[in-house]
């Protein structure tokens, strides 16, 4: 299939304009927006690039970036949602603890 050349200056176009936008979707990743809430803001523009290749731009270069920034706020909000009094205790095996005869 050939390409005239006006579609192949535009193939790399939407990766150059999300580039450009890195430092300013990276700040919006490290405050905890979605990824639609950043599209959202620059959709204007990201005219040429759709909202799926945009996630796949964020997850390519920044995936360990919002794994992190998800993975601290989940745990923030276990810790947060269930109080250390309450949390189960760790499992300690006795061997001379339970018998045959105390288990069944």
């Amino acid at each position: 299939m050939k390409m005239n050349r006006t579609a192949a200056k535009r193939r790399g176009e939407g990766l150059v304009v999300f580039r450009g936008l890195l430092p300013e979707i990276r700040a919006a990743i490290e405050a905890g927006w979605t990824m639609k809430a950043i599209y959202d803001q620059f959709e204007d523009q990201l005219k040429v690039v759709r909202y799926r290749q945009f996630s796949e731009y964020v997850n390519r270069f920044f995936g360990n970036l919002r794994d992190e920034v998800r993975g601290t706020k989940r745990a923030r909000k276990e810790n947060e949602a269930t109080p250390a009094a309450a949390k189960p205790s760790a499992f300690r095996f006795d061997p001379n603890g339970a018998t045959s005869k105390k288990l069944v």
